[in-house]
């Protein structure tokens, strides 16, 4: 039964909830259920994850942690990806679209301010949660 011990991990926890909120606000910005489980837009739901993360993380284990560097780490490659490699693909599909005359939607990639926001939002659920 250790395995539900996952279920009183708060970092986990912080990590899930900034996701939710993230892709709550989403669906009210857009006006659309569909968009809940959706990538790219505003805000970054994955950008909202690792920080709601990665704050968690620091403020449980200790910002000089292993944990916490790990979690950082974590942190950029994700928001790195999300702003650069991804934004790429978004990029690349749009001139594929227009080389072939096809309209395949590609909106995967975010932009500063949309993971701005996903940011603000992790760091909200991360600091207004208790530690337990």
């Amino acid at each position: 039964m250790e395995v539900l011990n996952l279920f009183k991990n708060p970092a986990l926890w912080s990590a899930f909830l900034s996701w939710f909120a993230a892709q709550t606000v989403k669906m009210i910005i857009y006006k659309s259920p569909k968009r809940m489980l959706s990538y790219g837009g505003m805000p970054s739901a994955h950008t909202a994850t690792v920080t709601g993360l990665a704050w968690m993380v620091g403020r449980i284990a200790g910002f000089d942690s292993a944990a916490f560097a790990i979690a950082g780490i974590f942190f950029v490659v994700v928001v790195t990806d999300a702003v650069r490699l991804r934004g790429t693909v978004e990029r690349l599909t749009i001139t594929v679209n227009e080389k072939l005359g096809t309209n395949h939607h590609s909106e995967i990639g975010h932009s500063l301010t949309e993971v701005f926001v996903g940011f603000l939002i992790g760091t909200a659920v991360a600091w207004l949660m208790p530690k337990w």
